[in-house]
């Protein structure tokens, strides 16, 4: 699912810092230690820079998100889909999704209509209900009889 909002909705989706900062351990430095070259690993082991500065740093100013480039990097070392997906599912990361300007939005959900509505008078009452109905599509009433049990005149069993 991850790889799939990275590739449809880019850069809206990303990693949420804040969130993965609380976090016990550090999985994505142990993951990264998987997929980096060798010499790199020395500064992964590094306990002054985190592994959200160290993504930073390894991007380098790319337009991809870190989200992105995390996958990307996970991907390109080559492991069988399984193992490619357990790594990246171990991480837990909290993701955030900005839907600012998103035709996915709520905001933007629009259908074609041919005529506005406008309801003239607000309706504080709850509408009416229909009868309850019976399995096969009938109401209640006309074939169980008037007397028939309801969920609400149901009680439960005695002890």
């Amino acid at each position: 699912m991850s790889r799939w909002l990275a590739e449809t909705c880019g850069r809206a989706v990303t990693i949420d810092w804040p969130a993965y900062k609380r976090h016990e351990w550090d999985e994505i430095a142990a993951m990264l230690s998987l997929t980096v070259a060798w010499a790199e690993n020395e500064g992964l082991d590094d306990d002054d820079v985190p592994s959200w500065d160290w993504v930073a740093w390894a991007k380098r100013g790319e337009r991809r998100s870190d989200l992105q480039w995390l996958l990307d990097t996970l991907h390109a070392r080559g492991f069988e889909p399984e193992v490619e997906r357990h790594l990246f599912e171990s991480l837990s990361l909290p993701l955030v999704w900005d839907l600012a300007g998103s035709p996915d939005a709520v905001t933007n959900a629009r259908l074609p209509v041919d005529r506005v509505f406008y309801h003239r008078e607000l309706r504080r009452d709850r509408p009416p209900t229909s009868p309850p109905r019976c399995a096969g599509g009938r109401r209640r009433s006309s074939c169980c009889g008037p007397h028939a049990p309801t969920a609400s005149s149901a009680r439960p069993a005695p002890r």
